[in-house]
Parts: structure tokens; C-alpha cells; sequence
């Protein structure tokens, strides 16, 4: 019994061991974490073409594109790049998430490239927000 109490003793008395540092940063983001961070917020910022769309406001959406290529114009080039970058399960996948906002997005960009026929701002603004017809 005396032997438990100065094993006890001992243990209780030996200065911790340092544990493993901590990591002070997260792992960097997957692919498919960077590829879905980026079109986020483009989804979002082409949804906000469609009330100018809907009411054949070409000044409107002339402005509309110039401001979404300014802000968005440098995503739609890396995601494509990080898209490109996914395997084909990972691909699938981030279709089948966001298939919705791939289709409105579709239908959005389609409609702004037919909404002001001939309108040379329209067209200008089209092709800075990088939806020109090809």
C-alpha cells in the first residue's frame, strides 16, 4: 500500500508533459470549397439582374452588367479554372448542389443577351460582364 501511495505521489507531483502544438490555422479549403465559396455570391449577384430584365430597362441593365463584371467578373475566370480542377464525382456533385442556380443563371444570362437588341451599352456591358452572345 505504501509503494501505491508514492507511485501516487510521484505522478501527482511530475510536471505535465507539453502536449502537440496547436494548429493555428484551419487546413487549407478543398477545391470544391473554393469553387462553391466563389459562385455564391454570383449566383446571388444575378438575381439582381432580373427586375431590369423584366421591365426592358436597358440603361438599368447596362449598369447592372458593368457592376457585375466589376465585382464578379474575376470569379466567373477562377471558377471556371477551379471547376476545371474537380474529379468528375466532385463535378457531379457540385452540379447536382446547385443545379437550380445553374439553370437561373442560364435562363438570366440568356434573357439579358436578348432583352436590348442593338442597345450598344447593353452590348458593351455584356461583354465586361463577360455574358457577350458568343
Amino acid at each position: 500500500m505504501k509503494q501505491l501511495a508514492a507511485v501516487v505521489l510521484i505522478a501527482a507531483c511530475r510536471h505535465p508533459q507539453p502536449t502537440a502544438p496547436v494548429a493555428t490555422r484551419d487546413a487549407a479549403p478543398s477545391v470544391y470549397e473554393e469553387l462553391d465559396a466563389k459562385m455564391k455570391p454570383v449566383f446571388a449577384a444575378v438575381a439582381t439582374l432580373e427586375p431590369a430584365i423584366a421591365a426592358h430597362d436597358c440603361a438599368r441593365l447596362a449598369t447592372q452588367l458593368r457592376q457585375f463584371g466589376a465585382d464578379h467578373g474575376a470569379e466567373l475566370g477562377d471558377a471556371e479554372q477551379l471547376r476545371d480542377k474537380l474529379g468528375p464525382d466532385e463535378r457531379d456533385d457540385f452540379e447536382k448542389v446547385h443545379e437550380t442556380d445553374v439553370a437561373r443563371m442560364a435562363q438570366t444570362i440568356d434573357a439579358a443577351q436578348h432583352a436590348c437588341p442593338g442597345d450598344k451599352a447593353v452590348e458593351s456591358a455584356l461583354d465586361i460582364s463577360g455574358f457577350a452572345r458568343k
